[in-house]
């Protein structure tokens, strides 16, 4: 199946910012979770600035798409309406900078920020039912925001176990909490509960601000809290860059992208470097739940092939097929669990050239590919076959009829600066 459909920007959420879609509008979309009936769950980012009226509307909105394309339900979350410098309203329950979204095993949905303030939706985005909102005025207080808050980054492996991604205070020497901790939860997060972290990995074994030395009462390790001195050693940055020759020692501590589940206790953990550059060092590294790193994805290297040129930082998994995919300027790459290539399409090929202007968003739990436009605010969903001589044809038609089906809904929506407004039940949280 091959469907490709907008990213609605729901009426009622025009109306609720007073948005008029200015040239200064922006639409970012920050990640794609999946229910296990293949509902898309779609968190973005939403700002206007009105330079003549001194005002600026921003917040974030979470919405939810059937498989074939169909908007359900949308929730604004952290919208704030401001006047000049100074005068802010807010509009949510919700006052944060939210950059991660899950569908839990249960099938709520969780909304997170880099500071581990994790809230909970449910399923059919009607309300708010609790959050772990930690300490919102003075992160230093680091035993305070623990205290209440949760994960930055939350993935449900297939077994139903939580992988988590808890921060720390002055993780990477900067005063604010940084996303540090790699841990396995079993059991629910509620409103009323958090499971237990289980920690397995860290990318900064040693904070260097003295007001890291603190615990993380829900998380451990080796049997006691986790923090103040008792994280994994080696960490991250060591192992990685002690193993591969490709991979020198990080001059700067690096920074983690969006880790991805590959098997119930196996993880792909993206690690970059501050520089960003074409030329800069970068790792896929394969991570198992006891903190082994069991291998990386070979077979990339630097220049269009490496992911930071067009910020293609994304991989995406298919742990019911085994498979593990990556696009960048260089095409669609595919790996094995063992981190071995498995089939590339290179963008050399100008059958497969559109990929490159597409971002990986993920893969759904019937094992489509599912690929964002930022740009056009389109969502693409291929089917991928079981044998993947079959991948290049699949993928080619698949490109094929996203470009006739976007130039169709073009002409039938008539779409402002590629912006899709539509009636979407929405609810303000």
């Amino acid at each position: 199946m091959i469907v490709t459909h907008p990213l609605r920007l729901p009426a009622e959420v025009v109306a609720a910012y007073g948005l008029k879609l200015l040239t200064t509008f922006q639409l970012h979309h920050l990640g794609v979770s999946f229910s296990a009936s293949g509902d898309a769950y779609v968190l973005s980012s939403v700002r206007e600035r009105d330079i003549r009226a001194d005002t600026t509307a921003s917040g974030y909105l979470v919405a939810r798409y059937r498989p074939d394309g169909t908007p359900v339900a949308a929730v604004t979350a952290g919208l704030r309406k401001s006047s000049g410098l100074y005068d802010e309203e807010l509009h949510s329950r919700i006052p944060d900078w939210l950059s991660d979204v899950c569908v839990l095993p249960g099938g709520a949905v969780a909304v997170s920020s880099e500071a581990g303030r994790t809230y909970l939706l449910d399923p059919d985005l009607t309300r708010l039912d609790g959050a772990w909102p930690g300490e919102a005025d003075d992160l230093r207080d680091a035993a305070a925001h623990h205290a209440r808050s949760f994960a930055a980054v939350i993935r449900a492996t297939p077994s139903g176990r939580l992988l988590c991604l808890v921060p720390e205070y002055a993780a990477r020497g900067y005063g604010r909490m940084e996303p540090n901790l790699f841990g396995t939860a079993d059991g629910a997060l509620t409103p009323r509960d958090r499971p237990r972290v289980r920690v397995f990995a860290c990318l900064n074994g040693s904070p260097q601000h003295q007001g890291a030395s603190h615990v993380v009462p829900y998380a451990e390790y080796k049997g006691a809290p986790a923090g103040h001195g008792n994280r994994p050693d080696p960490d991250l940055r060591a192992l990685t860059s002690g193993r591969w020759a490709d991979v020198p020692r990080w001059t700067f501590t690096p920074w983690l992208g969006s880790p991805v589940v590959a098997a119930d206790d196996l993880f792909v953990i993206p690690i970059f470097d501050p520089g960003v550059r074409r030329s800069s060092p970068y790792v896929f590294a394969l991570v198992d739940n006891t903190g082994v790193i069991r291998g990386r994805l070979e077979g990339l290297g630097q220049d269009d092939r490496s992911p930071y040129p067009g910020k293609h930082y994304a991989v995406a998994a298919d742990p019911a097929r085994g498979r593990i995919f990556h696009i960048n300027r260089s095409g669609l790459h595919v790996w094995s669990t063992d981190g071995q290539p498995l089939v590339t399409l290179s963008a050399d090929d100008k059958v497969y050239k559109p990929l490159t202007r597409f971002h990986l968003a993920g893969c759904s739990p019937a094992g489509e590919l599912v690929l964002l436009h930022e740009s056009h605010h389109l969502l693409l969903r291929i089917g991928l076959p079981g044998d993947l001589d079959r991948l290049g044809p699949t993928v080619q038609t698949a490109l094929a009829e996203h470009t006739r089906r976007r130039n169709q809904l073009k002409k039938e929506l008539a779409p402002s600066n590629w912006i899709w407004t539509a009636p979407v039940d929405t609810v303000i949280v």
